[in-house]
């Protein structure tokens, strides 16, 4: 999808979109639309909205993940973060609250919906200020700064896991916890030729296997892990054949890129930016991994899975609701580079099983995490707070 920038109070839907908001109006609010799970999900949930008939309006930082919206959903560039770095603006947050008050007043918003803590600090006062619910999801685990965690009236966790650590961890009411699973559009399944043409572009020799990783990073993500479990594989001689591809931006790839000079796995290991289209990497990977020490519910799991690709990931957070352990992928402890580095042995011995794993991991996707599910929940939870104000 080519980039764009933020549909910043888009004139020529004004009127519309005007009418809708007076009873359907939805403000999603988060830190910034820079390349990650989060962003993603906020985007898919405007979209899902706005096709519901609903009035979406998201505020946050301007960003890449900005194309991901409809043309016809109002964008407010509140500048919260830096851009690119997600480091906090004290200055932004301050001059958002009045942008925000006078939105929800102008446009007859009925509700706000948050998605990372400093938003949610942000919408609990402008649900407080202005009366209207206030809806927060918890997309991850986390055991720090617990008293700037302002959740909403109802919390959705996007896995049992962060439900649990609501509930035990923050001493959140049972009954203002709701668990959705994401949802998402399935990834585009690529044609023999496309894929040809990708792996040439990738300058992938035809007889090598593809090992994908996608993810930021930071010290959650532990990519770390991954570079290590390669360096033991690579002493066995056992990827002679294998290429893998660690996609994704963040505080720690410069440390990963040198790490990897080190160890001299520049025939095995190559790193691409967060804007690398990941839907065509994914076609043309063989299996993925994931090496976190911390999660909620990944969407690169359900992306792989929508076009039968299958994980080895981290036992941590969410992951074991989707991965169920040698049915639709494989788990390993994670902050264990041996165990990972077996584990991505087998399959890379095993064609069969990788097809195997790949296949049922999407008959789990279908069951479970679409798109169409998971917006009608959130509106389901949406409709339990504002009652016939909503359609």
């Amino acid at each position: 999808m080519p980039e764009r920038g933020c549909n910043v109070f888009r004139i020529s839907v004004v009127d519309l979109r005007h009418t809708l908001a007076k009873k359907n109006g939805i403000l999603l609010l988060t830190d910034g639309m820079d390349p990650g799970g989060v962003e993603r999900h906020v985007a898919d949930l405007a979209n899902g909205l706005l096709e519901r008939g609903y009035a979406p309006v998201i505020g946050a930082t301007a960003g890449p993940f900005c194309s991901r919206l409809r043309k016809e959903v109002k964008f407010l560039d509140l500048g919260l973060v830096e851009a690119g770095s997600g480091l906090k603006r004290p200055s932004g947050f301050i001059r958002s609250f009045g942008t925000l008050v006078s939105e929800i007043r102008r446009e007859g918003i009925v509700l706000v919906h948050s998605h990372k803590r400093y938003s949610d600090i942000l919408a609990r006062g402008v649900s407080r200020l202005t009366g209207i619910p206030h809806v927060s999801t918890c997309h991850n685990q986390f055991s720090t700064r617990k008293l700037f965690s302002l959740f909403g009236d109802t919390t959705i966790a996007c896995s049992d896991a962060i439900a649990r650590m609501l509930v035990n961890d923050f001493r959140k009411d049972p009954a203002t916890v709701r668990r959705i699973y994401y949802g998402i559009a399935p990834f585009a399944e690529l044609s023999e030729r496309k894929k040809k043409e990708i792996r040439e572009l990738l300058s992938i020799p035809p007889r090598s296997c593809v090992v994908a990783s996608v993810g930021q990073f930071i010290p959650s993500k532990d990519r770390r892990t991954l570079v290590e479990a390669i360096n033991i594989l690579k002493g066995r001689r056992a990827i002679d054949q294998t290429l893998f591809f660690l996609l994704g931006d963040g505080t720690e790839k410069r440390e990963m890129m040198d790490l990897a000079v080190r160890l001299e796995l520049g025939r095995n290991v190559r790193f691409l930016g967060a804007l690398a289209d990941v839907e065509a990497l994914f076609n043309v990977a063989d299996f993925m991994v994931l090496s976190s020490v911390r999660e909620g519910l990944p969407y690169v799991l359900l992306e792989a899975a929508s076009i039968g690709k299958a994980h080895i990931a981290t036992d941590v957070g969410g992951v074991a609701e989707f991965i169920l352990n040698g049915k639709t992928g494989v788990l390993v402890p994670p902050k264990d580079p041996p165990a990972l580095a077996d584990a991505i042995a087998r399959l890379l011995a095993d064609r069969d099983e990788v097809l195997r794993l790949g296949a049922a991991a999407r008959i789990r996707y279908d069951e479970l995490f679409t798109m169409d599910r998971f917006v009608d929940e959130t509106v389901n939870i949406y409709r339990h707070h504002i009652g016939s104000a909503i359609a």
